[in-house]
Parts: C-alpha cells; sequence; structure tokens
C-alpha cells in the first residue's frame, strides 16, 4: 500500500490513463482525417464549379462565335458575286468561306472582333498566304464500287486581266487545246 492507497487502485488508475491517453491519440488521429477530408472534399468541389464555369463558357463561346459568323456571312452577301458556305464534319472548322468576286477569290474566316486565331486557323493561313494552293477536280463514278480520281487538267492559257475585263465579269479563261 502507498500513501494509504492499494496496489490495485494504482494499477487501475494507471491503466485508466493509459485508456484515456489511447482514446485522446485516436480521436486526434481521426480529427485529423476528418480535417484532411474535409479539405479534399472542398478541393473536389472547387475543381467542380471551375469545370462547369469553363463548359458554360465554351458553350457561350460557341453561340456567340456562331451569331458573329452568321452575321458576318448576311455582310458578304453585298460584297461578293459568288458566296461559297463551307460545310464540315470537324467541330471547329480552320474556314467558313469562300468568297469570289471578279478575278479574286478571298477565304474567309469570322471571328469576334479582338478574338485570336487557333493552331488550325493560322495553318490555314500560312498555306493561303505561301501560296500553296491547288484547284483540284475529283471525279466520282458510282456503278458498282465507288471510286474517286483526281482528274488530270489540262494546262489554262493564262490571261492577264485587264482594267476593262475587271469591269465585266462575263470574261473567262479559256483552256489550250
Amino acid at each position: 500500500m502507498i500513501a494509504g492507497i492499494s496496489y490495485e487502485v494504482i494499477i487501475l488508475l494507471s491503466m485508466f490513463i493509459s485508456l484515456l491517453a489511447v482514446l485522446a491519440l485516436i480521436l486526434y488521429r481521426n480529427k485529423n482525417a476528418m480535417l484532411q477530408m474535409r479539405i479534399a472534399l472542398t478541393n473536389a468541389e472547387n475543381l467542380l464549379l471551375q469545370k462547369q464555369k469553363r463548359a458554360f463558357q465554351i458553350g457561350a463561346n460557341t453561340v456567340s462565335g456562331d451569331m458573329h459568323q452568321i452575321l458576318g456571312e448576311f455582310k458578304m452577301l453585298q460584297e461578293y458575286d459568288e458566296l461559297i458556305t463551307l460545310s464540315t464534319t470537324s467541330k471547329a472548322p480552320s474556314l467558313d468561306m469562300i468568297g469570289i468576286k471578279d478575278y479574286k477569290m478571298d477565304f474567309i474566316e469570322f471571328k469576334k472582333k479582338g478574338a485570336s486565331l487557333s493552331g488550325k486557323e493560322k495553318k490555314i493561313r500560312s498555306i493561303i498566304e505561301n501560296k500553296n494552293v491547288n484547284y483540284v477536280v475529283k471525279d466520282v463514278d458510282i456503278p458498282t464500287n465507288v471510286t474517286v480520281e483526281t482528274r488530270k487538267l489540262k494546262p489554262m492559257k493564262m490571261v492577264q486581266p485587264t482594267n476593262d475585263m475587271l469591269s465585266n465579269t462575263s470574261t473567262t479563261l479559256r483552256c489550250e487545246k
């Protein structure tokens, strides 16, 4: 006996204190784990909100781009003799329209004022400005099997347009025989 307390009581008190220490340690670890889980959940919510905002912005930009293109196409009706609207299976085509007036052909891309060109649009611009452009006719034969072949075209006799020719759009180029 120590100071009137039996050994059994001291052992029980020691076990009780040890048990409290273990419970406090478990509670501390669980509290940290819960805090980390809350932080992870908050981060995941923030990432989801950012992703939703980006998706909404992409949708809004697409609608805005479509409206600018449609209005631009209508405006072009007065400026060109012939307008060719391009159709594509691509999500974001690199070229919207071809305009022809007199002896000039323009490759047209409609953009909202201030918007920059995409990488594909820059590539198309480079191809056109470097004059890496060909006129190609594809012959298609559909008897039982579909075949597509490139037609060999006769060279054209080059005619330099004069001022009179530029004002008269009915002048045509002639092929050599």
